[in-house]
């Protein structure tokens, strides 16, 4: 194919697709209304409105004047006036049932339902456009404005599927890179929405053992207060009438061995024997005395350790 003829081939396309974004109609559209289209496509929304209404106006026009609201409706909602657009749109779909321009009408409503953030009549509307027009042009559309009214709504997983069916069933329309864009959107938002999940178990449960170590530590804190509260009775009251106790017990004994020392010393001066008196067979002190002195002496023996360990107790106890 040479270039002359290729070049030919995209004009006749370029102007196939021109003529396709407009108005079917406009070939047989009166000036008036043409001009306002081609404002209206300019973005001249004031030269647009002042041409549309310039046809109602004209009596000669009575027939467009469907094309006429229907423009004015478009116009004030691509500049944002939405109680304008509500009011002309409503007016024309409910005057003109069977004008041509009555399916882009209904889908223009739900669109303009959904600027206006009312999503769940957007939906309602054009799913109602969908069931009735099924073979529009602004079919894709209309599912996309679903999607977004889904999304908007927080119900993120019908709003998958609608996204997903928009990629699957119109993979070349208008809407589908911004359909795939909300996919991933939503793709991240489920993972966004498992993180939060697990931060917040992981912040619950680090709550949950603060809490702990706070009862425990409170505990801790009562019980070592209690311990010393006994400590101190115990240390002040008990342990210091024992201890008295196994002095005056020491003393008893310790007299009671001084008078035995006392009594063997005698022994040993009727003897003659200097040394220490043993249990022999010249001793003359019965064996029974003998057994005496030792449970004294191991009785000793024990008074004194356990003073000894009583008195380590009060020393570690810092009193």
């Amino acid at each position: 194919m040479t270039g002359t003829r290729r070049n030919t081939l995209f004009i006749i396309i370029a102007a196939l697709l021109a003529f396709s974004a407009q108005n079917l109609s406009a070939v047989d559209l009166p000036g008036e209304i043409k001009q306002g289209i081609r404002a209206y496509q300019d973005g001249l929304h004031a030269e647009a409105l002042r041409r549309f209404r310039s046809a109602l106006t004209d009596t000669r026009l009575e027939d467009f004047h469907d094309d006429a609201y229907f423009w004015i409706g478009k116009t004030y909602l691509a500049g944002g006036e939405y109680e304008e657009a509500t009011r002309h749109l409503e007016y024309f779909l409910s005057t003109f049932p069977d004008s041509p321009l009555r399916p882009e009408g209904l889908y223009q409503k739900g669109r303009l339902l959904y600027l206006q953030r009312d999503f769940e009549s957007a939906i309602q509307i054009l799913y109602s456009f969908i069931q009735d027009y099924p073979d529009d042009i602004y079919v894709a559309n209309a599912y996309f404005w679903i999607g977004e009214s889904l999304y908007s709504l927080g119900h993120f997983d019908e709003a998958e599927k609608v996204f997903r069916f928009i990629d699957e069933k119109y993979p070349s329309s208008y809407k589908i890179e911004a359909a795939r864009f909300r996919l991933q959107l939503i793709q991240f938002k489920h993972r966004e929405n498992e993180l939060v999940k697990l931060l917040k178990i992981s912040h619950e449960e680090y709550l949950k053992a603060v809490d702990e170590f706070i009862q425990r530590e409170k505990a801790y804190e009562q019980a070592l207060s209690e311990y010393k509260k006994r400590l101190a009775v115990v240390l002040s009251d008990d342990l210091q009438e024992e201890l008295e106790r196994l002095n005056a017990r020491v003393k008893e004994q310790e007299l009671t061995i001084s008078k035995l020392n006392e009594q063997n010393r005698l022994l040993r001066n009727q003897t003659g024997d200097a040394a220490p008196v043993l249990e022999t067979e010249t001793t003359r002190i019965s064996p029974t005395d003998t057994n005496v002195v030792r449970e004294l002496l191991e009785m000793k023996a024990e008074a004194l350790e356990l003073k000894e360990y009583y008195l380590g107790l009060i020393e570690r106890s810092g009193q």
